[in-house]
């Protein structure tokens, strides 16, 4: 398994081809790592891609453009920095606007494109960032790669699109007025459209009233706006959830913000707008909504759609989940009784299919009513996992700050029968004794509950506890469970590096497979030693433990890791000698970086062999000999064979233990071969 030792990281980060399960981000670039990594050994939580561990960061950039008079250092805590001023920069940021070092003519005259933008007061030069979505725009922050306009001594950048979006523009979600593209400088503004709250960035404004659209929002319909919108033949559609008479369309919205009322998703596919009201649904969950309904969290009376709240406040609190909003919800005006969609819909279709509308969890004293939440809107999370709920789930009305449950969490058994603790049963508890405790599979530290064996001191948060075992692999009697994530890392008997992420274990035997370590082979052919074949073990110990070595590499080995050995010759050697990862694929060594001065003891051992052969034959009945004799014969020259091999081969490595553990282990075979039979 490939180590690198990187400048930006104390440790050494090993190579790893992580598995579809495994979800972490990396540490340069924040995108989501898709097989092969670097990841740290130790508890850093450190992970790169392979492409962006193995770029060339240069140590010192002697002249870059954001700061041309100074040269930058590369530092540990990934920046590059100047020695002669205060002057510091991130390093992604520092290696995406590197200058190419080889630009064409075509390149040269578009480097020289400069404009002067709203959103900057110096001007903005034109160049290109080769690295995907590394640099947030500063005029929308998205990250996108390509072309962008930037300030070098103020590291200022923005989109290519965004520098050259048109100044002042007419949007159909605003007729009456044209609106000016402005910069915000701190003060804030909330989007008309997604009314989501923006600073520090453009946004397309009208002064006489004070309307505001964020770039990404003001794209959603586009401008001019779409032929759909123009078009006289194009569906006018009169739907209950909104007053006006809305069109049917369909839009594609990459980059936007605005939410469907209903489903709170993006807005995207076919959907009914009304852009004077900036009304946007989609088509699907429109058909999926009545003008009023029964509901079994307010069975006295029936519901009834409201296209806005009728309170003097302009805004109402859904009963189910909490949260306050302004839009589309269901109402009872007599109880003053509130559901936003999403919660109406969801709760009703659970309860048509049969989950149960009240519960009385085992962990709780009070009974508990079916509810929905929506991570998007409302961040809320389970009482026993301690995770965010995006769902179904159970609330308690009875408990201040709200009692609420994962419906699976709400349906957790009083005791269970647990793989990873056999010895005794493990109990529920909503806290623990300390109230927290230390997970004994993940190590991660937990509020919530717990299964536990008060006994043994055994605590099992309610995700560890829920784990399945996943596979049986050959190299280990029990089975193994699958972990993506641990707060220390645990070394893999295969190839004894270190490592927090996507892992195999067993829980009571401590065992540990990296997942890239498992399509091991339990048996290959090496040119390292051609006249048997290796045999997978997982350990192997000969003699002193802590004089384990490698036949290979010559260098000491851990005696409670894996190895590759021959059970007829006891050659050993690491698992990383025989096998190396390449591209996703399993490869052997030993072919052309084969050291010259091993190949040629194998000929001369080689050679040997057939001396040895030979003699057998002369040992044959019929040829005179005696088969007393023949025995001892054909074994004293094997065993000089072997000695004379032995010899050869510790001449030319010249390593004295292993001189003395070879000649014990010859004088061993001769007692044996020439002891009276």
């Amino acid at each position: 398994m490939a180590s690198l030792q990187h400048p930006t990281h104390p440790h050494a980060l090993i190579r790893r081809v992580l598995s579809e399960n495994c979800s972490i981000n990396c540490y340069f670039c924040w995108q989501l790592i898709q097989g092969s990594a670097y990841c740290c050994q130790e508890s850093c939580e450190y992970y790169l891609h392979e492409s962006c561990a193995l770029m060339e960061l240069p140590l010192l950039i002697l002249q870059h453009p954001f700061h041309p008079q100074h040269p930058l250092k590369l530092t540990p805590n990934t920046r590059y920095s100047c020695g002669n001023c205060e002057y510091s920069m991130d390093l992604v940021l520092a290696v995406a606007t590197l200058p190419p070092e080889n630009k064409d003519e075509e390149e040269e005259s578009r480097e020289e494109d400069m404009i002067q933008h709203v959103a900057h007061d110096h001007p903005l030069s034109s160049f290109s960032i080769k690295m995907p979505e590394w640099i947030p725009c500063r005029g929308c922050w998205l990250k996108k790669s390509g072309r962008v306009y930037g300030c070098r001594q103020c590291q200022f950048l923005v989109h290519e699109s965004c520098a050259q979006a048109p100044p002042e523009i007419r949007h159909p979600f605003h007729p009456r007025h044209s609106l000016t593209l402005v910069f915000d400088h701190g003060n804030g503004f909330q989007c008309q459209a997604c009314g989501m709250k923006r600073f520090n960035q453009l946004a397309y404004y009208c002064h006489e009233c004070r309307f505001h659209l964020d770039v990404p929002c003001a794209t959603v319909i586009g401008t001019p706006p779409p032929e759909d919108l123009k078009n006289k033949d194009t569906p006018i559609i009169q739907h209950f959830s909104h007053r006006h008479q809305m069109t049917s369309f369909h839009v594609n919205m990459e980059f936007g913000y605005i939410l469907c009322p209903v489903c709170d998703l993006n807005i995207s596919g076919e959907i009914y707008c009304c852009p004077d009201c900036i009304f946007l649904i989609h088509k699907s969950c429109a058909d999926k909504l009545s003008p009023e309904t029964v509901h079994f969290l307010h069975p006295s009376h029936p519901l009834k759609l409201l296209e806005k709240p009728w309170y003097s406040a302009g805004r109402y609190g859904c009963c189910c989940c909490g949260r306050a909003d302004s839009g589309l919800h269901f109402n009872c005006k007599e109880c003053m009784f509130n559901l936003d969609p999403n919660c109406a819909l969801r709760t009703l279709s659970a309860a048509k299919e049969g989950v149960a509308t009240k519960f009385q969890p085992h962990a709780h004293e009070h009974p508990m009513t079916l509810c929905s939440f929506s991570k998007m809107k409302i961040g809320k999370t389970c009482s026993a996992c301690k995770q965010y709920i995006d769902g179904l789930a159970y609330r308690c009305s009875l408990c201040i700050g709200g009692f609420v449950l994962h419906k699976s969490c709400a349906e957790l058994p009083v005791e269970i029968e647990h793989p990873f603790h056999q010895v005794h049963p493990l109990k529920l508890l909503p806290k623990a004794p300390a109230d927290y405790f230390y997970c004994n599979a993940c190590h991660e530290r937990s509020e919530g509950f717990t299964f536990c064996c008060i006994t043994c001191q055994f605590y099992l948060d309610v995700g560890c506890a829920s784990i399945k075992l996943t596979l049986k692999h050959p190299r280990h009697e029990h089975s193994l469970t699958y972990f993506q994530k641990s707060q220390i890392p645990w070394r893999c008997a295969s190839c004894g590096k270190g490592s927090c992420i996507d892992v195999y274990r067993c829980m009571p035997c401590n065992f540990i497979l990296h997942h890239d370590c498992l399509p091991l082979p339990p048996t290959v052919n090496h040119k390292c030693h051609p006249y048997h074949p290796l045999i997978l073990c997982d350990e192997f110990v000969d003699g002193n433990p802590d004089a384990q070595y490698c036949d290979y590499c010559e260098t000491i080995r851990n005696p409670d890791h894996g190895v590759y050995r021959c059970e007829e010759c006891w050659y050993t050697t690491h698992i990383g000698c025989v096998i190396t990862e390449t591209e996703g694929e399993l490869k052997l060594l030993g072919g052309a970086d084969e050291d010259p001065q091993l190949t040629k003891v194998n000929e001369e051992i080689a050679t040997k062999q057939a001396v040895i052969e030979k003699t057998r034959a002369l040992a044959s009945p019929g040829r005179g000999v005696t088969q007393s004799a023949a025995k001892i014969s054909v074994s004293l020259v094997y065993a000089i064979a072997i000695i004379r091999g032995l010899s050869d081969l510790l001449f030319t490595l010249g390593h004295n233990e292993r001189q003395r553990k070879c000649e014990e282990r010859v004088r061993s075979a001769l007692s044996k071969l020439l002891s009276p039979r």
